[in-house]
């Protein structure tokens, strides 16, 4: 796992295991041994405390995929998760790109770092694409005082205005005599 290329939410690398890859000797981590494994490629990437995925359900992908995911170091790595064609334990989510496609849900350790083994099996070389996804929480409501747009998943935070005729900073939506007195609550004949 000594030089993983770097996995960053919301982003694939579309790798080649024909060239600058070797079949390494660490155990699968799918309920199924690999069948036939052909070289793969390392990843990592750092837990968020969140749900995190990583597959290769992507565009990219031309060949049957194998993920195993570890935590530990290099010289002693250990088993998180892993998955060969589909989502363990239900299968029900194969992926619509191509059915041989992996994809690897689970909770992660908040700035705990993952090692990923992506490699081909029953003797496949070629092109596949592969990405990590995060959960990442916050306020999803663009009409919020704090949205965030980088959230994907509501925690529960959002805040609004006071009042209807107040923006996010306490000022007036609607001043048309500029007095600092909202419109809404101006009182006829006064000024």
């Amino acid at each position: 796992c000594e030089g993983a290329l770097t996995l960053t939410c919301g982003e694939t690398y579309l790798v080649n295991n024909e060239e600058c890859a070797t079949v390494d000797e660490v155990q699968g981590c799918a309920d199924a041994t690999p069948a036939d494994p052909t070289a793969g490629l390392w990843f990592s990437f750092i837990g968020t405390g969140n749900e995190m995925t990583v597959s290769t359900c992507y565009q990219g992908t031309t060949i049957d995929t194998y993920l195993s995911v570890y935590e530990g170091s290099c010289g002693d790595l250990s088993c998180v998760a892993g998955n060969d064609d589909q989502r363990e334990p239900f299968y029900n989510d194969l992926c619509p790109v191509t059915f041989v496609a992996s994809t690897v849900a689970m909770n992660t350790v908040e700035g705990q770092e993952y090692f990923v083994l992506a490699m081909g099996v029953f003797g496949e070389e070629g092109d596949f694409e592969v990405g990590l996804s995060c959960v990442l929480e916050g306020c999803t409501d663009v009409t919020a005082c704090n949205y965030d747009p980088e959230a994907n998943s509501d925690d529960g935070s959002c805040t609004y205005p006071e009042e209807d005729y107040l923006d996010c900073d306490g000022n007036c939506v609607n001043d048309v005599d500029a007095d600092g007195v909202c419109d809404e609550l101006e009182v006829e004949g006064c000024t």
